[in-house]
């Protein structure tokens, strides 16, 4: 790879991450409020970052690469898989709560089913009919 396409990578590599660094601190954000977040999280300069962000730099130091690197935010696919499984174990501390409340009123209707039968059994069958 010659040295002219190693810089394009670098510099394409800081323009992504600063991109991702910005997205992520100021999502509802102009590229203003992007920028700004991307310098306060990687503690470049807000000019040398402007030229970053818009892949004006000349040369990339591999500090400023290692700075963008340590601000990137945690990997989304990784913090939706932690998300999904507390979800997971929310939904499943539900599902027994549910189970318990379930078998409760199954047990309170059949107790009165019961003494429902009890009642009409001592009443003479419950459905009789006064004739004169």
């Amino acid at each position: 790879m010659s040295a002219v396409a190693m810089q394009l990578n670098r510099s394409a590599k800081a323009v992504q991450g600063l991109e991702r660094i910005g997205a992520h601190y100021a999502p509802a954000g102009n590229i203003k409020a992007r920028v700004r977040a991307a310098h306060l999280h990687t503690g470049l300069p807000y000019s040398r970052t402007r030229e970053l962000w818009y892949g004006r730099a000349r040369r990339i130091a591999d500090a400023e690469l290692a700075a963008i690197e340590a601000a990137l935010p945690p990997d989304t696919a990784e913090f939706s898989l932690a998300f999904v499984r507390s979800v997971e174990t929310r939904v499943a501390a539900l599902l027994e709560e549910l189970a318990a409340v379930r078998a409760r009123c199954e047990a309170e209707l059949a107790a009165r089913a019961d003494r429902s039968a009890g009642t009409q059994a001592a009443d003479g069958g419950g459905d009789a009919v006064d004739r004169p």
